[in-house]
């Protein structure tokens, strides 16, 4: 044989070896862990620049380890962006493997089956890209009426099916998590991100509300307030006119100070490379009409969302709910059409000022409301202020529905106990805490 011919049969051959042997291997969560930022990371937030990684390599670490490690690694690159669709509202239907990797390796397609704990088939055509425009352009051409038409009578198929196996997938959403952990510390040691970069010319006044907003938003998801991306807080510079606001569909986990977004009182970005959260009009209706309160924190908790889209008040029951507030929870009215075709997000900011207004209310004392239809609104004097009150807000929800539970013809709280707990909590008599 001539070197060609064997380095030939070697390239031909190693990466099936591998993967039979990698296929031996025991999945165990400490197991190697690769980053598949070879050639910089695709999206979600592509970014060419930054690099891959390998960690847990031991003596024991070998090369059937090593290519299942960064195989793994390609899958759960492939996880980032399908979970990046449903955080985004984008249902994702089913996944379909097409192209060399997916006809010819039963054993990655296997393990992204087990990654994205989904069903995969496998499309029988070599070409299916060039398959799908044939489609579109016989439709277009008039041959057939729908696209759908034309993939009933063009479409050749699926050669095979693999399925999630149940006792794998709890592992590797476990590994899954330690991936983006090593992404993220990747992405700030490297310093060569789009964040890292931007870091040089972000301005050090904002720095306080940047690292108060990034504070408060880790706060949510340790308090169980939010899923996913499903939530935000903001916080207010009053000198500088300004405030600090979560990015738009970043998970919690990728989130840093650095990645909190300025905004004008207007909604307009002052500094930042992301774009801000899409309730930042909202926020910021608030924060021009209320000029005593410098953050607002929105979340879509379990109960406090499930009593908005009941469109109902949270009713008084108990002294827990006193201690807060003197009044049923208010739930504004959902907003008419024209507002909802209209600007919705800066509409929201009114339908929530709107309501405490005809209920001759204060945001100064009711520092909490629910949206009817869609979600609670809490705010405060301080970042902590108001991620306490949306904490508040979801447990006296949750009480109130258990009290109705219990008891449907519950009572409201009487007015001497309400009046009880209110004083000695905020009154100029007050001696609840030290």
């Amino acid at each position: 044989y001539s070197d060609s011919t064997i380095k030939d049969e070697i390239s031909n051959k190693i990466i099936a070896t591998l993967s039979v042997e990698a296929a031996k291997l025991s999945l165990e969560e400490n197991d190697e862990l690769a980053l598949d930022w070879l050639n910089g990371r695709r999206t979600p937030d592509t970014n060419q620049l930054l690099k891959g990684a390998i960690t847990g390599l031991s003596l024991g670490s070998n090369a059937p380890k090593v290519f299942r490690a960064i195989a793994e690694a390609t899958c759960f690159g492939a996880k980032a962006i399908v979970d990046r669709f449903i955080s985004q509202g984008i249902p994702v239907k089913g996944l379909i493997g097409v192209g060399g990797v997916a006809r010819k390796s039963p054993f990655i397609m296997q393990m992204m089956a087990d990654v994205m704990n989904r069903p995969i088939r496998i499309h029988r055509s070599e070409q299916t890209c060039a398959a799908g425009a044939a489609m579109f352009a016989a439709t277009v051409a008039g041959i057939y009426p729908t696209v759908e038409d034309a993939m009933q009578a063009m479409g050749q198929g699926f050669d095979a099916e693999y399925f999630p196996d149940a006792s794998k997938t709890a592992t590797y959403q476990k590994r899954f998590t330690k991936y983006q952990q090593l992404g993220n510390f990747i992405e700030e040691q490297t310093n060569i991100s789009s964040s890292a970069k931007s870091k040089t010319v972000l301005s050090d006044k904002y720095q306080t509300i940047r690292q108060e907003a990034y504070d408060a938003n880790m706060e949510l998801p340790k308090l169980g307030l939010v899923l996913f991306t499903f939530g935000n807080v903001s916080v207010m510079d009053r000198e500088a006119g300004v405030f600090a606001i979560k990015p738009s569909g970043v998970p919690y986990s990728e989130l840093s100070a650095d990645k909190m977004v300025i905004v004008d009182l207007d909604g307009n970005i002052v500094e930042g490379d992301l774009r801000p959260s899409s309730d930042t009009k909202t926020h910021a209706v608030l924060y021009k009409h209320w000029p005593n309160m410098n953050a607002i924190v929105h979340t879509h908790s379990t109960y406090a969302t499930a009593w908005a889209q009941a469109q109902k008040d949270i009713p008084i029951y108990g002294t827990t709910h006193a201690d807060h507030n003197t009044v049923n929870i208010p739930c504004a009215p959902p907003m008419d059409d024209k507002m909802i075709e209209g600007d919705y997000e800066y509409q929201t900011g009114f339908q929530i000022i709107n309501c405490l207004k005809d209920r001759n209310m204060s945001y100064e004392e009711v520092e909490m409301i629910l949206v009817g239809n869609h979600a609670p609104f809490a705010w405060g004097k301080t970042a902590g202020k108001a991620v306490y009150n949306a904490a508040v807000l979801e447990e006296v929800a949750r009480m109130a529905y258990l009290t109705q539970q219990i008891n449907p013809s519950a009572p409201l709280l009487k007015e001497t106990l309400i009046n009880k707990h209110w004083q000695r909590k905020h009154g100029t008599d007050s001696y609840y805490g030290q």
